[in-house]
């Protein structure tokens, strides 16, 4: 929890020109995104009554996660 609130805290002091990249590194901010993501389909995982009406949201999901991530670029 606290190292939530930490990172939360430095989202909030960052000016807008920085990235997640930037501030914690590749590695770092690539596990971010890997626990977003999981989180995100754990969420979605309560809307099971609806089948498969939900199934584009996970797509969408892995989607945001992959996209066209170049590490070359991101470290800019």
């Amino acid at each position: 929890m606290a190292e939530e609130e930490e990172e939360a805290k430095a989202l909030n002091s960052i000016p807008e020109e920085k990235s997640y990249v930037k501030i914690y590194g590749v590695k770092k901010a690539t596990e971010m995104a890997e626990e977003l993501r999981d989180k995100a389909k754990e969420e979605l995982d309560g809307f099971e009554k609806y089948g498969e009406l939900v199934f584009p949201l996970y797509s969408f999901v892995d989607y945001a996660f992959d996209r066209s991530f170049s590490v070359g670029e991101a470290s800019g």
